[in-house]
């Protein structure tokens, strides 16, 4: 029987260097699952910092965005009140324009006076001064006309 120091067996000591020796092997896989696990985590953790960025920065760009859109939608509001005044200034000058009937009448008019042929003022100077100029030629003949006596 051979007996160690402590007072055990061979086997004994065999035993516990078994057990110690897959205790140890356990302890080493779980340590380096340990490992594996903090660096995903670091991983993930990198993963949610870009994440984070680029969510603030898609957020401040789409600020951005909406504010510009806000301001072209008030031009536009803007652009369209000024239509809607010019499309109600153009329908009240339509309302006073006339219409076909009116134009034919007045066609109709012009053709019956026919204001082409009337007399022009110099025209009238003209006929009133050759008038006139027969007018004194005749009267003057009879002036010249010394009675009998």
């Amino acid at each position: 029987m051979g007996n160690s120091i402590f007072g055990d067996s061979k086997d004994e000591n065999k035993e516990a260097f078994t057990k110690i020796d897959t205790h140890s092997k356990a302890i080493l896989v779980v340590t380096q699952r340990q490992k594996d696990l903090e660096s995903k985590i670091d991983l993930i953790g990198e993963k949610i910092e870009l994440l984070d960025h680029n969510s603030i920065s898609t957020i401040k760009k789409l600020n951005s965005d909406i504010k510009s859109l806000r301001t072209d939608m008030r031009d536009l509001t803007g652009d369209l009140d000024n239509l809607k005044l010019f499309n109600s200034k153009v329908k009240k000058q339509l309302s006073l324009m006339t219409t076909k009937d009116e134009v034919k009448k007045l066609e109709k008019y012009i053709d019956l006076w026919n204001p082409m042929s009337f007399v022009t003022r110099p025209e009238l100077d003209k006929h009133r001064e050759e008038t006139v100029s027969m007018i004194k030629e005749i009267i003057g003949d009879f002036l010249d006309v010394k009675p009998k006596k």
